[in-house]
């Protein structure tokens, strides 16, 4: 059984769920003899009307994990045979959320499934310096990044203004959104990508001072990844991720290894060429190879 976290979605009719076609990159592991699970995330498929609970690490967890007792007891219903062992992969916010699996799983694993491995693509492990990484830009052609994970963790952590954060049509859009009057994607594809027409400035001097330090604790909470892993670890980042810094990937995976991890066990892979998305394409392939070793 393959677990399969999916990365950022700016449409919600993008969902696993909502999938009228199999024809996804997802599907690769499928194609190479392994049962995949594809959990939707709060926010999505049967809960689309809430609003997603973007990186926050605790209801992703639980949102995932839910999936397994429901689909191994699909698999027995329908009498399918397999074998109880479980591999986890994740790509960009699926590669955060495939190691908060695996550290959750490490401590707590009442499955009757055997860990086999876990590969990680193109992760945001540190979200601050994410967020910094973009804001601190003039231009970034994704800002919508940083307004979704904005007015998520506002949603659900710590209920200011949004004029604190946004200003002009950048607020309307938020506002809009929150209203369930404009989906995701349209608010992706409306907002300016200029940091200066998206952000109210005396928040943007805060956040890349010395001020906010209570919402940039906020962020690092969410990404506690704070434990030794075990089983074996792939982490995948390209240097010339876009999106995401590879520094924060190499900065955790020698965490680990600082910590005691084995690093024949827990490996690093350093893509040379490819942006965030073609990381997508080169990490399954792979995570489909570093998988093959421990089947």
């Amino acid at each position: 059984i393959l677990l399969y976290c999916h990365g950022t979605l700016f449409n919600k009719g993008y969902a696993p769920s909502k999938w009228d076609s199999a024809i996804q990159l997802e599907a690769l592991p499928a194609m190479n003899g392994y049962i995949t699970f594809i959990p939707d995330y709060l926010g999505y498929g049967s809960s689309n009307t809430d609003i997603p609970a973007y990186f926050d690490q605790e209801i992703t967890v639980r949102t995932i994990l839910d999936m397994l007792p429901a689909g191994v007891s699909y698999l027995d219903d329908c009498g399918m045979v397999y074998q109880k062992e479980m591999y986890i992969l994740g790509y960009s916010q699926g590669g955060h959320a495939a190691v908060s699996v695996l550290k959750e799983l490490t401590h707590n694993n009442p499955y009757d499934l055997e860990l086999k491995a876990t590969t990680s693509i193109a992760a945001p492990f540190k979200l601050k310096e994410n967020v910094a990484h973009i804001i601190e830009k003039e231009v970034f052609p994704a800002t919508a990044y940083v307004s979704y994970l904005f007015t998520s963790f506002n949603t659900y952590r710590w209920n200011r203004d949004l004029d604190d954060f946004f200003r002009g049509s950048s607020l309307d859009l938020m506002e809009q959104y929150l209203a369930g009057e404009i989906t995701l994607g349209k608010m992706a594809a409306n907002q300016s990508d200029t940091i200066s027409k998206l952000m109210n400035p005396n928040f943007l001097q805060d956040y890349l001072g010395n001020q906010e330090l209570e919402l940039k604790q906020s962020l690092e909470r969410n990404c506690d990844f704070n434990f030794t892993p075990v089983s074996p670890l792939l982490i995948v980042h390209s240097e010339k991720d876009e999106v995401v810094p590879f520094s924060t990937s190499l900065v955790t995976w020698k965490s680990w290894i600082s910590n005691g991890a084995d690093s024949e066990n827990v490996i690093f892979h350093s893509l040379k060429d490819e942006n965030h998305s073609e990381s997508a394409d080169a990490g399954i392939l792979l995570s489909l190879n570093f998988f093959q070793g421990y089947r």
